[in-house]
Formats: C-alpha cells, sequence, structure tokens
C-alpha cells in the first residue's frame, strides 16, 4: 500500500497507525464572536432567573402534552376503520361469488348441462365485478 492511500485511508491495515490529514481551524460563526462596543450598547440582554426558565419549561410540557394527545387520537382513529356500508356490500357480494363458484363446481362434478354451469359461473363474474366496484368504493382516501 502506497504511503501516501494510507493517509487519506480512515482503515488500519497491519496494526500500523494511520495518519490522517490536518484539520483547518474553521472561524466561528458570527453569533458565537463576542459582541462588538456598539452591539452591546444596542442589545443588553435581560438576565434570565428561576421563575423565567421554569415558566418555559412549563409552556414546553404543555405544547407536548397537546401533541402528545393528538397523536393519541391520530393512532386511535387509525386502529379502528369506520363503517362503510359500501365495504359491507362488497363483502355480502364476496361471500355470494364464493357459493356460486363452489354451486358451478358441483354441477361440473355431477355432470350438468353446461348451460347451467355457464350461468352460475356468468353470475358469479357478475357479482365478483359488483364486489370489486364496492370494495373500491368503500375505501378510504387518504390524499
Amino acid at each position: 500500500m502506497d504511503p501516501e492511500d494510507a493517509r487519506e485511508s480512515l482503515f488500519v491495515e497491519d496494526d500500523r497507525p494511520v495518519r490522517l490529514p490536518p484539520v483547518v481551524a474553521q472561524p466561528p460563526p458570527a453569533e458565537f464572536l463576542p459582541p462588538t462596543d456598539d452591539e452591546s450598547a444596542v442589545a443588553s440582554p435581560r438576565r434570565a432567573t428561576f421563575a423565567d426558565l421554569l415558566a418555559a419549561l412549563l409552556r414546553i410540557e404543555r405544547s407536548l402534552d397537546d401533541i402528545r394527545r393528538a397523536l393519541s387520537a391520530t393512532v386511535r382513529e387509525d386502529r379502528h376503520a369506520q363503517f362503510s356500508l359500501a365495504r359491507l356490500v362488497g363483502a355480502i357480494l364476496q361471500a355470494l361469488v364464493v357459493g356460486w363458484l363452489l354451486w358451478g363446481v358441483s354441477d361440473w362434478a355431477f355432470g350438468e348441462p353446461s348451460e347451467t354451469l355457464r350461468t352460475k359461473l356468468g353470475f358469479a363474474a357478475v357479482f365478483q365485478l359488483v364486489a370489486l366496484t364496492a370494495f373500491l368504493v368503500g375505501r378510504e382516501r387518504n390524499l
């Protein structure tokens, strides 16, 4: 391994220490610099008392409690889906579709005429389309 590559690498190979490039110190941001005479004359900071800090903490606690209550209500609403008549109709029609299909399979197994089998499968297909439409109408829209 080239020594120049070892300086750039952050990994240690063969238990040899790796030299990293020197860190260049950046000047501190303007808000951390000591105030000039003009700034100290204009803005005289008020010392925060214990009562001020306590009042600020109480305001923060109230705000956090409000946020917690709002989040708890949202979770409670999401946990329980609203009743939907369209979804109920879709579920009933889906059960009818399964019934029509089983009836058609039993007719096929017992050698019934193909016209009755096609009729039952046709009803099952139509009920399936109506059930899918009911499920689409009853779904929740989260936009």
